[in-house]
């Protein structure tokens, strides 16, 4: 299990960056994975779309079982890395458009 954070792409834009952090159930941290947009250039609309990760360290009264955990962080990845993908696609929409 995990929860993405609330974001709005419309503010993404209007400032040029955003992250958008992913709580991995099992795992201390409030942002294990992250994805980072950025815009390189207005003029040109040149937009990076990332996805970083670091465990920030196992929590076991979260989630004793260390494969769940496991099997958590790599869905997280997994829907962080879709996430990222629809973000990078209504980006690019917004080039052509320009």
């Amino acid at each position: 299990m995990y929860t993405i954070g609330e974001y709005n792409i419309s503010t993404i834009i209007e400032n040029g960056f955003g992250q958008i952090p992913v709580k991995v159930e099992g795992y201390w941290s409030r942002d294990s994975i992250s994805i980072y947009c950025s815009c390189d250039s207005f003029r040109d609309y040149k937009w990076r779309v990332e996805v970083n990760h670091s465990t920030g360290g196992r929590d076991q009264d979260e989630v004793e079982d260390d494969l769940k955990a496991t099997v958590n962080f790599a869905n997280a990845m997994l829907a962080a890395a879709e996430l990222a993908e629809d973000i990078r696609s209504k980006l690019q929409s917004i080039k052509e458009a320009a």
